[in-house]
């Protein structure tokens, strides 16, 4: 599928190599335009630089989590770029504190490249809404493309964080080990 130049873009933070090209592979051919960062500082800057119009972030990166990943959006106001979180972090608590940080969907590792493709083409279309008047498309550019469904799993250990806000997880160690 050839990309047109006003496909959007899409930024992926992920640091593991094998899920990032898996991710990278999956929206080129879905027609978006693609760049990927492998840590939160690399991917801030790509932003500020860039624009993109979604960023894919997994939770679990080697310089800080992703959590807060988005008081770095804030502070750099950079707000208006939707954020998608793509983790392995299953937990319903983790789900609802990316919610209320700020992201606009959460996949959960493994994911199915149809659904990952509908899923960022659907907050890619929510938030050109809010951001900015639509643009003509053509018929080409909205087609949904067929592809086989693969499991993509994390072979990446948790590493400890030096984050500034805590996972659910992180939350509730410390909580069980204050009793």
């Amino acid at each position: 599928m050839s990309l047109n130049p006003e496909s959007p873009t899409i930024l992926c933070i992920e640091d593991e190599a094998n899920i990032a090209d898996v991710i990278k592979a999956s929206l080129l051919y879905g027609g978006f335009h693609v760049m990927v960062a492998a840590t939160a500082a690399e991917g801030l800057d790509m932003a500020r630089t860039f624009r993109p119009d979604l960023i894919l972030l997994d939770l679990i990166l080697p310089d800080i989590n992703g959590y807060s990943f988005f008081d770095l959006l804030q502070e750099s106001e950079l707000t208006d770029i939707p954020v998608v979180i793509v983790s392995g972090c299953v937990s319903t608590e983790a789900q609802a504190l990316g919610r209320r940080l700020g992201a606009v969907d959460y996949i959960t590792k493994p994911f199915d490249i149809k659904d990952l493709i509908a899923r960022v083409r659907k907050a890619v279309r929510g938030s050109k809404a809010e951001r900015k008047p639509a643009r003509g498309r053509s018929s080409k550019a909205a087609q949904q493309p067929v592809v086989t469904a693969v499991k993509v799993e994390s072979t990446k250990p948790a590493k400890a964080s030096k984050s500034r806000v805590k996972s659910p997880e992180e939350n509730s160690v410390s909580s069980s080990k204050r009793r």
